[in-house]
């Protein structure tokens, strides 16, 4: 068994364009496909950030933190810390970057993990910019228990 946050393994094709990468993440006893794609598209947006890892495990280790409460990952990119919240017991996530991610990376890891029965809650992708004014009431923020990020 692996041990939580460790990188089980990793696969990478490119193209003329993009790269695509593709981990496994162990996180609360399951076990996260990510893929990642660097690209014009996917900007800063469509990689794993160490940061987004940090915090994953910063959540293992403090799980009563997220237990039972609606997350909005803000500036979601791959959606790592976001699935990762789910994976650890979340009762709602709402995974939200500008539209562009949100329609690619975001979209397809969010869907390929809620349909394997990876994750614990329902996630949902939303497209979001959070320069725009936050007092939306149909803003990703507006019915979280708390913000990751």
């Amino acid at each position: 068994r692996a041990a939580s946050g460790a990188l089980l393994s990793t696969t990478t094709t490119t193209t003329f364009t993009t790269t695509t990468t593709t981990r496994e993440l162990a996180v609360g006893g399951r076990t996260l496909l990510l893929r990642q794609e660097r690209s014009a598209r996917s900007g800063t947006g469509g990689s794993i950030w160490d940061c987004g890892l940090a915090l994953v495990a910063f959540l293992e280790e403090h799980r009563d933190l997220i237990r039972n409460r609606r997350a909005a990952d803000i500036g979601s990119g791959t959606g790592v810390v976001g699935l990762a919240a789910a994976a650890l017991g979340a009762k709602d996530v709402v995974c939200a970057d500008l539209e562009p991610v949100a329609n690619g990376i975001l979209s397809t890891n969010v869907a390929h993990n809620t349909k394997n029965g990876r994750l614990l809650c329902c996630v949902r992708v939303a497209a979001y910019d959070w320069n725009d004014d936050d007092d939306d009431p149909g803003a990703p923020t507006a019915r979280s228990s708390g913000m990751l990020g």
